[in-house]
C-alpha cells in the first residue's frame, strides 16, 4: 500500500528526525471509515464480523501516524481471531480519547509488536493491552482529544450537513423493490450512503461485509412472516444495543402499545403514509440523541 507521504515507511526514520510527527486536529470518524472500507472484506473472508462503531470525538496527533498504529493493531486482531467478532470503537474521558481494538482470538496469538510500541512511545501516545474475561483482549491507544468541537454535538442542521457529507451509512431494509428504490433513491439524494437490502439475512450479511450502518430503517412488515422488530433485535445483538433505528409501519397503535418499543430512546416509529420531511427529520433526531 503507497505510503501517503509523511508517514515513514520504518519506525527509525522517526526515531534519527528525519521525519517529523504533524500534529493537529483531526475527526477519528474519518479514521475509523478509512480502516472500515480496509477491513471490511477481509473480516468476511475470514468469516468474522467487524464491527466499527460510530464515533464523534476528535483526536489531536499525526492522523496519518495513528491511523498507521490502529491499522497495525486491527490487522494483529483479524490475523489471530479464528472466529467471533472484531470490534473498533472509541471511549472518551476527560481530555482524552481511547482507540480501542477488541478482538475474541487469543491475546497470545497477537504475538509481539515491539515496533507499535515504539511508533506509539515516539508519537509521545500510551498503548494498553488487556487480557478480556473469556478470552480475547483489548487494544487501547490513549490519544489526545481533539481542541475543535466534537461532533457529537451536532444540531439537526449539522446533523444535515454531516449527511450531505457523505458521513452517515443508512442501512434500508424493505421488501418492497418499489419502495426500496425509491428510499434509497430518497435518501442518497439527501447525502445518506445506502445499503438497502429486502430480509434479515440480507440485513446480516450486509453487516458482515461492510460493517455497523450509523443508522437502520426497516418496515415491520416483510416478507415471508418477518417482521421489522425482528431485525433490530437480531443486529443489536450483533452490533450492539445503540444501534439507531427507525421502524416503518401502517399500524402505529399497535407498536406504540409495545412498551419495550415505546420507550426505547434509540427507536423511532414512523407510520405509513408518511412526507418525505418526517422521516429526515427522524434521522437528524436519532442524530443528535
Amino acid at each position: 500500500m503507497p505510503q501517503p507521504p509523511n508517514v515513514p515507511r520504518h519506525v527509525s526514520e522517526l526515531e534519527s528526525g528525519a521525519v517529523k510527527p504533524e500534529l493537529r486536529d483531526f475527526a477519528i470518524a474519518d479514521l475509523f471509515k478509512a480502516l472500515r472500507g480496509e477491513f471490511a472484506s477481509l473480516a468476511a473472508g475470514k468469516g468474522l464480523k467487524l464491527r466499527v462503531e460510530s464515533c464523534a470525538a476528535s483526536g489531536y496527533g499525526d492522523p496519518a501516524l495513528i491511523e498507521r498504529v490502529v491499522r497495525e493493531l486491527l490487522a494483529r486482531a483479524v490475523n489471530c481471531t479464528p472466529h467471533g467478532r472484531v470490534t473498533l470503537r472509541c471511549r472518551s474521558e476527560q481530555g482524552v480519547v481511547f482507540l480501542e481494538v477488541e478482538h475474541s482470538g487469543s491475546a497470545a496469538a497477537a504475538g509481539e509488536f515491539s515496533s507499535v510500541q515504539r511508533l506509539v512511545e515516539l508519537l509521545n501516545l500510551r498503548l494498553d493491552v488487556t487480557a478480556e474475561t473469556g478470552g480475547g483482549s483489548v487494544f487501547s491507544l490513549k490519544v489526545p482529544r481533539g481542541r475543535s468541537a466534537p461532533r457529537a454535538a451536532r444540531t439537526p442542521v449539522a446533523a444535515a450537513r454531516a449527511a450531505h457529507a457523505g458521513e452517515i451509512r443508512v442501512l434500508l431494509v424493505e421488501d418492497d423493490a418499489r419502495v426500496r428504490e425509491a428510499t434509497s433513491m430518497l435518501l442518497r439524494v439527501e447525502g445518506y450512503g445506502v445499503t438497502a437490502v429486502a430480509s434479515l439475512a440480507e440485513a446480516e450479511r450486509s453487516t458482515r461485509e461492510g460493517g455497523a450502518p450509523d443508522l437502520l430503517i426497516s418496515d415491520y412488515r416483510l416478507a415471508n412472516g418477518e417482521l421489522g422488530t425482528q431485525v433490530i433485535a437480531a443486529l443489536r445483538r450483533s452490533l450492539g444495543a445503540d444501534l439507531k433505528a427507525v421502524l416503518v409501519t401502517g399500524d402505529t397503535s399497535a407498536a406504540l402499545k409495545d412498551r419495550e418499543l415505546s420507550s426505547d430512546p434509540n427507536l423511532r416509529i414512523l407510520g405509513k403514509p408518511y412526507r418525505v420531511e418526517q422521516l429526515l427529520q427522524l434521522l437528524a433526531t436519532l442524530l443528535t440523541g
